[in-house]
């Protein structure tokens, strides 16, 4: 059995789904910065949430798009 290939246009529909997942999270969390009232905690978050959908920005850009990508996680 040959191994399943994703088409570029499958890669870029799931890179889309991660990209408007992490503005949901960002979202609160920039404005709690911006108002100053963010905690330690959530600065921290809000960095490697900003860090991983940069991350995602440049998939398209490394080698390896669209067949062979390594997907970053997700912060927690």
């Amino acid at each position: 059995q040959p191994e399943y290939i994703p088409s570029e246009a499958e890669q870029q529909r799931k890179l889309d789904a991660l990209q408007a997942e992490s503005a949901l999270h960002i979202a609160p969390l920039q404005d709690a910065k911006e108002l100053e009232m963010a905690t330690p905690q959530e600065l921290a978050k809000l960095e490697a949430l900003q860090r991983y959908r940069i991350a995602l920005m440049r998939l398209p850009q490394s080698e390896g798009w669209p067949t062979s990508v390594t997907w970053p996680e997700m912060p927690q």
